[in-house]
């Protein structure tokens, strides 16, 4: 290990995020437990301090079972390796638009999002923004709910070498329910927008809520970020994990 990258190996962030937890005083069980009232209370907890014979995959599974994540593997590499820089300068404004994940595809999006931390990235590097869906939901009145409850909308996925027809699309609801659960579909680059006289306006709000309401999480080295997909909305911050060598592993979590 360089002396730089064993120095950001030991970078705490000046202020964690609310939903915060040390995993090295608890014993196991008793941190489960504490994870789901985090996670019942904030809609996602960050898990610090984790010894290092921690098992991410048996821990996570308390929460449901693995659902494939892109190339059809149950834990995905994020990064690991310096990419190259494109000279324009793209690497520095990998930034994502909020959403929640999966509104594209067919059936219930993953109920949980996992993302842990292998190597941390520089200070300006890549970080994961959150935002609570259900406060947003709440700015909603009881008619425009029963708009996103019954008018369906088309969602295609994101920019891919592959024709347009063989990308993912489906048609969905705004706002769907699930086990007496709200499940929030969200995300201005996925939906195929249509000027019906409420979508527009719900993309643009949901805009700016995040700017104003998000949390930022800046990863410490084995940290776990564990979030409620059908509740928050996310985005990335700073550089994608491969413009600086961050790597980190993600799980999607079903019900």
């Amino acid at each position: 290990m360089t002396a730089s990258s064993d120095a950001s190996a030991r970078v705490v962030p000046a202020v964690r995020p609310p939903g915060s937890l040390p995993l090295s005083a608890m014993p196991l069980r008793v941190a489960r437990a504490h994870a789901r009232d985090i996670l019942d209370e904030f809609g996602y907890v960050y898990l610090h301090d984790i010894p290092e014979y921690f098992d991410y995959g048996a821990f996570l599974r308390h929460f449901g079972d693995f659902r494939p994540c892109g190339g059809g593997e149950p834990v995905q590499d994020l990064g690991g390796r310096i990419a190259p820089r494109d000279p324009r300068g793209a690497a520095a404004t990998a930034v994502s638009l909020p959403r929640t994940l999966a509104c594209e595809h067919p059936g219930l999006p993953p109920r949980f999002l996992a993302l842990w931390c292998v190597r941390p990235a520089a200070p300006t590097g890549p970080g994961t923004a959150l935002a609570d869906g259900r406060v947003l939901l709440e700015s909603f009145s009881t008619a425009e709910r029963r708009i996103m409850r019954t008018r369906r909308y088309e969602w295609r996925g994101g920019p891919a070498p592959a024709p347009e027809a063989a990308r993912p699309h489906s048609a969905h609801p705004l706002l769907d329910q699930y086990g007496g659960r709200d499940v929030l579909r969200y995300s201005a680059q996925r939906v195929v927008r249509v000027d019906d006289g409420f979508l527009p306006g719900f993309v643009r709000r949901g805009l700016d809520f995040f700017a104003e309401a998000k949390v930022v999480v800046c990863f410490e080295r084995r940290a776990l970020l564990l979030w409620d997909n059908w509740r928050m909305l996310h985005a990335r911050t700073g550089t994608a994990p491969a413009a600086d060598g961050a790597h980190l592993k993600r799980v999607l979590i079903t019900v």
